[in-house]
């Protein structure tokens, strides 16, 4: 189960496992990265073939000050312990306009990643579908990025994305 928890103004993100009886088993509080006190949402969580899980959502963490948010893309070991750049090099984030929300990550039987979400990156007046392939260390290659406008003068706002036998839907 993934959460949005706030304590003293700030929200991060709780990853908590139950058993099949509804008990709490254990549990970690994720952030963006080990020393920030920037604002982490989650919207979905990935289960990894290795047994560890991805948190996707977005954070204000951001590497440019004009912008509002970063697509968040956090992971974990089977025990919830969290991946980090250093020492672990795992990207937490990804970043093309000043708006940017990750929703829900699926993982290829070949260990690739792709995350669902939308964007400002391609329209200055409004967001778009924004889907594209991470690399084994969470970095975002410039070729595999993709958006999609099926309408390119409205908001295209991602809320929800599942696995269906011909791709995705």
């Amino acid at each position: 189960m993934v959460a949005n928890t706030t304590s003293n103004g700030n929200t991060d993100i709780l990853l908590a496992r139950f058993t099949f009886d509804g008990d709490l088993a254990d549990y970690k509080i994720l952030t963006v990265d080990q020393t920030s006190s920037a604002n982490e949402y989650a919207n979905s969580v990935t289960e990894l073939h290795t047994g560890g899980f991805i948190v996707t959502g977005y954070t204000d963490f951001v590497t440019n000050p004009n912008d509002k948010s970063s697509m968040l893309h956090l992971r974990t070991d089977n025990s919830l312990q969290q991946l980090y750049v250093n020492p672990d090099h795992w990207y937490e984030t990804t970043e093309q306009g000043t708006t940017n929300i990750g929703v829900k990550t699926f993982q290829t039987a070949m260990d690739t990643s792709y995350i669902f979400g939308y964007t400002n990156a391609y329209s200055a007046n409004h967001v778009s579908f924004w889907t594209f392939g991470l690399t084994l260390n969470g970095y975002l290659p410039a070729s595999d990025e993709t958006a999609e406008f099926v309408n390119p003068t409205a908001d295209e706002i991602v809320t929800n994305t599942i696995k269906a036998p011909q791709g995705y839907l």
